[in-house]
C-alpha cells in the first residue's frame, strides 16, 4: 500500500463513501514510533456538499487512479450533468481531502466505473463507455475522449460493477457483473471472452 510521507504521518490513500453516498472520508496512519507495533490511525471525513459544493447528489463512481497517478476519481450529479473530480490526501499537520473538476462533463447517469489512468470505463444507459482520461500530475485534465462503445453480450441486464485486471504476464480483462448469478470476462476492447457461472453456496 503505497502512501505519502510527512510529518510522521503516512496517507494510506485509501479514499470511501458511506452508504449514501454523501460522505467521503479518508484514513492515515502514523508511523512514528518505529518500535510501536500498532500505529494510530486517523479517519478524516467531509461531506460531499462541502468537498465539491456544486455537487446536486451522491457519489455515483468512486475509482483509484493508478498506473503511476495519486487520487481517486469521483463522478457526481451537477446541475448540467456529471462532473468528474480528482480527489487526493493531502497529509499535512491537519490531514485532509482536496478535490479538483475535471474539464470534461458526462450526460448521462454512471452505474458503476474502473480501470487504470489514463483508460477508464464507465456504464452509462446499460452500455459500457471507454474512454481515454490524461491527468497530469498536478491534477489538471490534458485529454479526454470516447475510445468505445459496447453492452454485454446476449440479452441480458445491464453491468452494476466492473473491474479491470492487468496483473502482469496476462492479457488486460475487463469483468463485469450485472445483478445475476454471471460474471462476464470481455478484452480491453469490449469483445467477449467468457461468461462465468456462480454457483450457489
Amino acid at each position: 500500500m503505497r502512501g505519502t510521507t510527512v510529518k510522521g504521518l503516512r496517507s494510506t490513500e485509501i479514499v470511501a463513501t458511506d452508504e449514501t453516498g454523501t460522505v467521503l472520508a479518508a484514513t492515515f496512519e502514523s508511523i512514528e514510533p518505529p518500535s510501536h507495533r500498532s500505529h494510530p490511525v486517523t479517519t478524516v471525513s467531509h461531506s460531499l456538499a462541502d468537498l465539491i459544493p456544486e455537487s446536486t447528489g451522491s457519489v455515483e463512481c468512486l475509482m483509484r487512479l493508478t498506473n503511476g497517478f495519486s487520487g481517486y476519481l469521483v463522478v457526481v450529479p451537477v446541475q448540467s450533468g456529471r462532473a468528474l473530480f480528482v480527489v487526493r490526501t493531502k497529509t499535512t499537520v491537519d490531514p485532509t481531502l482536496q478535490a479538483a473538476r475535471l474539464r470534461t462533463l458526462l450526460r448521462d447517469p454512471v452505474a458503476a466505473c474502473a480501470g487504470e489512468h489514463p483508460m477508464i470505463y464507465v456504464v452509462q444507459e446499460g452500455r459500457i463507455v471507454r474512454a481515454l482520461l490524461r491527468v497530469n500530475s498536478s491534477g489538471f485534465e490534458q485529454e479526454f475522449g470516447v475510445d468505445r462503445e459496447f453492452r454485454l453480450p446476449g440479452e441480458v441486464p445491464p453491468p452494476v460493477g466492473l473491474a479491470l485486471h492487468t496483473g502482469l504476464g496476462d492479457l488486460p480483462a475487463l469483468y463485469a457483473v450485472n445483478g445475476t448469478d454471471a460474471v462476464y470476462r470481455l478484452r480491453e476492447d469490449g469483445v467477449p471472452d467468457q461468461r462465468i457461472q456462480v454457483e450457489p453456496e
